[in-house]
């Protein structure tokens, strides 16, 4: 109760240190990194969805490279506090999560195959397997996950630990974003923004906004020119599940139901192209 007596001004002024460049020496000591040429990829988000400087700290994680089929990523972010999540709601996954504080990255590969993960202060995340940014396959994979809450300075950490098999074939494109704010005053920050404008309404980042990543200077035995036993079996069960093509798909241009049995049609045979080009 004492830390929320604080000032703000002076809340921030310690974040503002703590997110610092003295946030990577302490990321390096905590992992035994000390080499400038060591193989952790660096970041910071300090634009918003506008493309203007964020107001506050900057959002700043690190990914490093595999260690027993992960690949381990750490979070320092600033904390807002507006929202909490349910309180009835367990820690892990939650579809729901996009509503509240969050931060989240996209993995681009082959296709637009994207890993798409959500996560958030309170211990919740989100995995989606998409092959297109329209399109979810699977959004039920479990990861290693921890989380901790400061609220003076009001930041949080977090530790992701990405199974390596849920990657996409080829990952080259990377973006991340940080999401807060109630429902009228919602706010979002992210890592690239180009020179077009995004939507009006938060989203996810458009894919055209991700930039080139070196992924490969994260992985010491583990092919990402192939397509994973994961990949393949959500590829399998989104082929393999019914779809409904009695009446026109909603919310498109397609305006009847032979034009939707088509793009349903044409998007099976791109799943299975994917699959094994």
């Amino acid at each position: 109760m004492v830390a929320r007596c604080v000032p703000s001004h002076l809340r921030w002024a310690a974040v503002l240190f703590l997110t610092s460049g003295m946030t990577q020496w302490i990321v390096r000591a905590a992992t035994g990194s000390t080499s400038q040429n060591a193989p952790v990829l660096y970041f910071s988000i300090e634009k918003t969805w506008y493309g203007t400087p964020r107001n506050g700290p900057a959002y700043n994680f690190t990914i490093h490279q595999e260690n027993n089929g992960e690949v381990p990523i750490y979070l320092e972010a600033p904390f807002y506090n507006e929202q909490e999540t349910p309180r009835s709601t367990p820690m892990g996954g939650f579809l729901g999560l996009l509503n509240y504080e969050a931060f989240e990255m996209q993995f681009i590969g082959d296709g637009d195959q994207c890993l798409h993960i959500v996560v958030g202060p309170a211990g919740h995340y989100i995995i989606f397997l998409m092959y297109n940014e329209q399109l979810s396959m699977k959004d039920d994979l479990r990861m290693a996950y921890d989380s901790k809450v400061s609220y003076f300075p009001p930041y949080w950490k977090a530790t992701i630990k990405i199974p390596l098999e849920y990657f996409p074939k080829n990952v080259k494109k990377f973006n991340a974003a940080s999401r807060h704010g109630l429902r009228h005053r919602r706010s979002m920050d992210v890592l690239y923004v180009d020179a077009e404008p995004l939507p009006s309404h938060f989203t996810s980042p458009p894919f055209r906004t991700a930039q080139s990543i070196n992924f490969e200077k994260v992985l010491l035995t583990y092919d990402n020119t192939k397509v994973s036993k994961v990949w393949e079996r959500a590829i399998d069960e989104y082929r393999n599940a019914p779809h409904d093509t009695s009446s026109p798909v909603t919310g498109s241009a397609y305006g009847g139901p032979l034009v939707g049995a088509l793009f349903l049609a044409y998007t099976s045979a791109y799943v299975a192209f994917i699959k094994y080009m």
